[in-house]
């Protein structure tokens, strides 16, 4: 059964008791799941999914691992029970225990996460992947599976694919783009069509991160660094999601929660600083 066709199952008349909503969400995770194993969902292995559930842990909220998690259970039980699969993949998966969730990255950490030193061919690659994440706010896994032809640095976007027929382009900085030249000028020719020229994309941006940081960031720190400045700079919450890929612009609040003062702050100073105050 090809992809298209375990999508197409979700309209068939066993989901009928099912809400909208919820065959919408099943759609949208299995789209992703389809994308990153670049295989059929019913196909999927215990390992392949285990990967994947780690993966999308180490660059969402808990709450959006625990979502994806819960809708992969539930599809693969239905499908168990409509005898798509003979065995569920999902029997036993679980989220690993996490620690207490990493702050915000500040200004201040990005300053010193980019100054970058050296000339060395990987030196050139962490400066191009460190400039290019934090100017997007890209998920870790956006980041690493990017290839050379998703990079359009003369239109100053990259194209970031959520599958194979969806994708949002996102704005670059002229600086990222200047970065990212030097490294195509210097990446090795014969790695294939990888942007980073490495077969494990993402795990390469999260150790580029946690070294050049010393330990102190990761991807989705970062991440919530430019929700942050996003909002705090008068940015709306709608073009954030459109950047940062969410579905919802409620997003927003989930990720700036720990900021949500900073943002308060800025908007205070926005609207009232330089106004003339009104009585005597």
């Amino acid at each position: 059964m090809s992809t298209d066709s375990v999508l197409d199952v979700l309209d068939d008349r066993a989901l009928s008791g099912r809400r909208e909503s919820t065959i919408t969400r099943y759609r949208e995770v299995l789209d992703r799941l389809a994308a990153d194993l670049d295989k059929d969902p019913l196909k999927a292995t215990h390992n392949d999914l285990r990967r994947y559930v780690v993966a999308w842990q180490a660059d969402h909220t808990p709450n959006g691992a625990a979502f994806v998690l819960r809708h992969l259970k539930a599809f693969y039980r239905w499908a168990l029970e409509e005898r798509y699969i003979t065995q569920d993949p999902t029997a036993g998966l679980k989220l690993k225990s996490q620690p207490a969730p990493m702050l915000t990255a500040t200004d201040v950490d990005i300053s010193k996460l980019l100054a970058v030193r050296g000339r060395s061919q990987s030196d050139v690659r962490d400066r191009a992947l460190l400039y290019l994440i934090v100017c997007t706010g890209a998920r870790r896994s956006e980041i690493g599976h990017l290839t050379i032809d998703d990079v359009l640095l003369d239109e100053l976007l990259v194209m970031i694919p959520r599958s194979k027929t969806v994708a949002r382009y996102v704005p670059i900085t002229q600086e990222t783009a200047i970065h990212l030249r030097r490294w195509l000028r210097s990446r090795p020719t014969k790695c294939g069509n990888s942007l980073w020229a490495a077969s494990d994309g993402p795990a390469l941006v999260g150790r580029v991160i946690a070294r050049r940081s010393c330990g102190a960031l990761s991807p989705h720190s970062i991440r919530r660094w430019f929700a942050t400045t996003w909002l705090s700079a008068g940015g709306s919450e709608t073009s954030l999601a459109r950047i940062l890929g969410w579905t919802t612009s409620a997003m927003a609040a989930v990720y700036t929660r720990a900021t949500a003062q900073q943002v308060a702050h800025a908007e205070y100073r926005r609207v009232f600083d330089g106004r003339a105050h009104a009585g005597g």
